[in-house]
């Protein structure tokens, strides 16, 4: 194997969002996905807010990597989401 090929091999193991991996995912986002994301903007969201079907959604881009699922720093600790900057910017 050659050394880039090793490369590529230890960040996909690890992990790593390369450009190419997360153009990839984005390509392979539904429409309603997408327009989903596009939406959502850069702001958190608390979970509390969000209809059941958004929360799926939420869900199955946190699974796919492109959004995150964290808790507030408020005393409840609500369930937040959020997509990360450079991830918003390139959709």
């Amino acid at each position: 194997m050659e050394l880039h090929e090793n490369i590529q091999r230890i960040k996909q193991m690890m992990g790593v969002i390369t450009e190419n991996s997360l153009e990839d995912k984005l390509k392979n986002l539904s429409d309603k996905e997408l327009k989903f994301l596009k939406d959502f903007g850069d702001d958190p969201v608390l979970r509390k807010f969000m209809t059941s079907e958004e929360i799926n959604i939420s869900n199955k881009m946190v699974k796919k990597g492109l959004m995150v699922k964290g808790v507030s720093d408020d005393k409840k600790s609500n369930v937040i989401y959020y997509v990360d900057s450079s991830i918003y910017y390139k959709i």
